[in-house]
């Protein structure tokens, strides 16, 4: 009787392996940025550097403690780098109730299914479509958006 190799228990997120999902963010640009969550007004309205190109994307819940160790690490940066103030972390809960046609343009650009064959997102969204159907038409869905701040020293 064959025996089956033991399972490993399932690391913690490890975000910045996954390079092929995260290069793929790029593939349509112009319905990524249509569809997108929005950055929290709260977030805009703090952002010590206005003029900064620098900002985090919304990250998905199960993603969050990837994250959040990469903030940490990129706050123990900025205070290892000197010429800053003390390196502050943000979190902004909020959800967003999308339309069958807006949830279905926004999963269209998500990591995972820019790399699939046309015929299987096709497949794919159609399927979350008909799930859509059946909630009433709407999907509400939780965001959240951590950044890492701090203000240069004078």
């Amino acid at each position: 009787m064959p025996t089956l190799p033991r399972q490993q228990p399932p690391s913690a997120p490890e975000p910045h392996l996954h390079r092929q999902v995260a290069e793929s963010f790029g593939t349509d640009p112009e319905r990524y940025d249509r569809a997108r969550p929005r950055y929290p007004d709260a977030l805009v309205e703090r952002r010590a550097l206005p003029d900064s190109p620098f900002t985090m994307p919304a990250a998905s819940a199960s993603m969050l403690d990837g994250y959040q160790l990469m903030l940490t690490k990129a706050a123990d940066g900025i205070r290892l780098a000197g010429g800053f103030g003390q390196a502050e972390q943000w979190r902004f809960d909020r959800t967003r109730t999308y339309t069958r046609s807006g949830w279905l343009d926004q999963l269209a650009t998500s990591g995972a299914l820019t790399r699939l064959p046309a015929g299987l997102l096709a497949q794919v969204l159609a399927d979350v479509g008909k799930v859509i159907d059946t909630m009433g038409g709407t999907v509400t869905v939780p965001h959240t958006t951590l950044a890492v701040t701090a203000t240069r020293a004078v």
